[in-house]
């Protein structure tokens, strides 16, 4: 528990930055506040190691792109997986304003290079997470889609949600003094489990600090989401390449904590 709550410490203090320029925030305090935590549950290699002089990842927020996250999708993929389109402009969200691009026959349209920067910035901070060794939490209530997200979920070594979700599911969870933990953040593919509805799990991680990815379709309400990802939730094709870049994302994250750790052990010693 004191491991997420440094997190989600760090994590509300980077997201005041990076989305409230406007207020004056000490960005080396934020640099430091989450280097702490990184120290303290990621090992140090030394610079007189035997990589190269490479380390560990002790400073996250000085390397935007430490996973190479920008090279899973591109404007190009979103486009051609309908991400783009929206819904009805009678059903917008005034929050989800500017994110868009225009109309079109009476169909929001999304600004894709407002899309792949949020995409991206989402993509970094769920292969930290992963790197961290932090549990990953998959929400979606659909039955069209239910099972692709198990399905991913599973490959990559995770969790998932896509029932009905249990009023007070994760603060029962949280009141039991730390036997179950919480997950350290939760991939929402669609904020709605009911037309016009908001999932419950969105105000529930809200009242516990637990860092979210949301997929913000233009008739949603953003502003509970940590990371925010406007776009299409409803079709296939949208679904499954949200899917398939986090699944990358993740098992990116795993695969170099892996390394690292390999690269940690005495010479001679046999890993299991």
């Amino acid at each position: 528990m004191k491991r997420c709550a440094a997190l989600h410490q760090s994590l509300r203090t980077f997201w005041n930055i990076s989305h409230a320029p406007q207020k004056i925030i000490c960005k080396s305090t934020v640099l430091n506040q989450f280097s702490q935590f990184r120290s303290q549950y990621s090992t140090h290699i030394p610079a007189s190691g035997d990589i190269s002089g490479k380390q560990a990842i002790t400073e996250p927020l000085k390397h935007p792109d430490f996973f190479k996250v920008r090279q899973l999708v591109s404007v190009k993929d979103l486009y051609n997986n309908r991400v783009h389109f929206g819904h009805k402009d009678g059903s917008r969200n005034e929050h989800m304003q500017p994110y868009l691009f225009g109309n079109r026959l009476g169909t929001d349209i999304f600004d894709l290079d407002i899309t792949i920067d949020h995409l991206h910035r989402a993509l970094n901070f769920v292969a930290h997470i992963a790197y961290l060794k932090g549990i990953i939490l998959f929400i979606m209530k659909s039955q069209q889609f239910g099972h692709a997200v198990e399905t991913t979920a599973m490959t990559c070594g995770e969790y998932a949600h896509t029932r009905d979700w249990h009023p007070g599911l994760l603060l029962n969870m949280s009141e039991q003094g730390g036997q179950i933990r919480l997950p350290d953040i939760c991939i929402f593919l669609s904020l709605q489990d009911a037309v016009n509805q908001q999932h419950l799990a969105v105000a529930e991680c809200g009242k516990l600090k637990i860092a979210t990815v949301g997929i913000c379709d233009s008739n949603v309400n953003p502003t509970m989401i940590t990371y925010p990802v406007p776009g299409n939730d409803d079709t296939s094709e949208s679904i499954d390449l949200y899917l398939r870049v986090f699944q990358q994302a993740i098992q990116i994250g795993k695969q170099k904590r892996l390394e690292y750790d390999r690269q940690l052990q005495p010479k001679g010693v046999a890993s299991f």
